[in-house]
């Protein structure tokens, strides 16, 4: 470096240093402000989350008791249906024997005093 006088290349070392060290933290207080602005954007969408799960969670409850009701009454309905359908052998057996005896009586030449009326369980049935 002959010829340039010994102050003019530290004040070009002292600038390009400035010059470097300026260009590399606002670098890096760029990358801070957009670290602190994402940090931001998630901290609300976590907020958000957070107060869209609070008002759900009456709905989760409710939700909770109505399944459980739900599988009560289908309890109920299963043993309701059983008990019906034991009725009902019950009923056409026992009709068939009040058949069965009025015919004996009147093979035997008695009248009966009372009969049942005509029935057909199917005829009833609504669906």
């Amino acid at each position: 470096m002959e010829g340039v006088p010994l102050w003019v290349t530290i004040l070009s070392i002292l600038l390009s240093s400035g010059v470097a060290s300026a260009a590399t933290t606002a670098i890096s207080e760029r990358r801070l402000k957009r670290t602190e602005a994402n940090k931001n954007e998630a901290d609300g969408a976590g907020k958000i989350t957070e107060a869209a799960l609070a008002l759900l969670q009456p709905y989760k409850d409710q939700l909770a008791d109505l399944q459980k009701r739900l599988d009560e009454q289908e309890r109920k309905l299963t043993h309701l249906m059983t008990v019906l359908e034991r009725y009902a052998r019950r009923i056409e057996y026992l009709m068939t024997g009040i058949s069965r005896l009025i015919q004996q009586l009147v093979d035997a030449g008695i009248a009966p005093c009372w009969q049942p009326d005509h029935w057909r369980p199917e005829s009833e049935v609504k669906e």
